[in-house]
């Protein structure tokens, strides 16, 4: 029994190692999370963090040249598209481009930006849209004209306080049983 619980542990670690090595090759990493204003509006934020040594001009949400039908948000309303230190957006079909003010502006290596947007579409229809998050950055800050490509990349769901809680109480849990284990 003590055989397995160690192997179950390190095989957890490895894949918790891999997707974190695997999200940093990806020279982008981007999260959203969300925010109910009313019964048919809600907020989104998107984190998005370089991880390349290439600088960020140009971000679009939800599309790619690579993937048909290209836009993926679901229908809906999409308004008040902003972000920090300057960054401007609008939306493109079923997508949002976001772009910087020039290169003052670029996202750097290691540096994040918080984009957002409203929209009239629920987290669980966004969360259900086929190909739901896959996007693009590129260097430029004019679009895919001029820059240098991240490749496509997936922003993901803010993992919920509740979800980390839970997933902190199934390591301690382990630990806890492994420590019994070897008495």
């Amino acid at each position: 029994m003590k055989l397995s619980s160690n192997r179950f542990a390190l095989a957890l670690a490895g894949g918790l190692l891999i997707s974190a090595v695997s999200s940093r090759a990806q020279g982008v990493i981007g999260t959203v999370s969300n925010q109910q204003l009313d019964p048919s509006d809600w907020l989104y934020t998107i984190t998005l963090t370089d991880t390349s040594s290439t600088p960020i001009g140009n971000f679009w949400y939800s599309w790619t040249p690579d993937v048909s039908p290209n836009f993926y948000l679901p229908a809906g309303t999409i308004s008040n598209i902003s972000g920090d230190d300057g960054w401007t957006g609008s939306a493109a079909a079923n997508s949002i481009q976001f772009v910087d003010n020039g290169s003052a502006d670029a996202l750097s290596q290691n540096q994040s930006i918080h984009l957002t947007y409203e929209a009239t579409f629920s987290p669980p229809d966004l969360a259900n849209a086929p190909h739901s998050g896959l996007s693009v950055a590129y260097s430029g800050s004019t679009g895919i004209e001029s820059g240098i490509s991240t490749g496509d990349f997936t922003v993901t769901p803010a993992p919920e306080p509740s979800s980390l809680a839970l997933l902190a109480t199934g390591v301690a849990g382990l630990a806890f049983a492994g420590r019994r284990l070897k008495k």
